[in-house]
């Protein structure tokens, strides 16, 4: 049963007729909407890496590099990094917990959106300068010399 009084919304115990504080509601939706700098952000996603680094894969360091917001209510962040796709869920499940505890973000989710960092090479094959004649096209060529000179 709810209770509009000057503009406060309370509301009453199920068990008894105390009005209970509406400061925790208040609080809870603060929090969700809290806003997270980014460098505030990076400064703590240093920490939680130096802490507990990320596991390796295949043999090639699994780098996280700077973290953002990209919204509230549920708090969604942004990872961006090298190979941060190939995060065990264990892992990312430490990142939420780390930045969940360090925020004060009781009660609220924490999605994390993950972003592999693209290779500026990649697009840039390289290749070999292609030759005029194939291998097998040479040897004819330079057989056909020596036969000629003979004659």
């Amino acid at each position: 049963i709810f209770e509009h009084t000057d503009g406060i919304v309370g509301f009453f115990g199920a068990s008894s007729m105390e009005r209970l504080p509406t400061e925790g509601a208040l609080e809870g939706r603060a929090r969700a909407f809290k806003d997270l700098p980014t460098s505030l952000l990076n400064r703590q996603l240093a920490v939680a890496v130096e802490r507990t680094p990320p596991p390796m894969k295949g043999g090639r360091k699994i780098r996280p590099k700077f973290a953002h917001q990209a919204g509230k209510n549920p708090q969604v962040l942004v990872l961006h990094g090298n190979q941060v796709e190939a995060l065990p869920n264990s892992y990312l499940r430490y990142l939420k917990h780390f930045f969940a505890d360090v925020n004060k973000l009781v009660g609220t989710p924490i999605h994390l959106v993950l972003r592999d960092s693209k290779n500026p090479f990649e697009e840039k094959k390289l290749t070999k300068p292609k030759p005029k004649f194939k291998i097998n096209e040479r040897k004819k060529l330079a057989r056909g010399k020596k036969l000629r000179n003979k004659k």
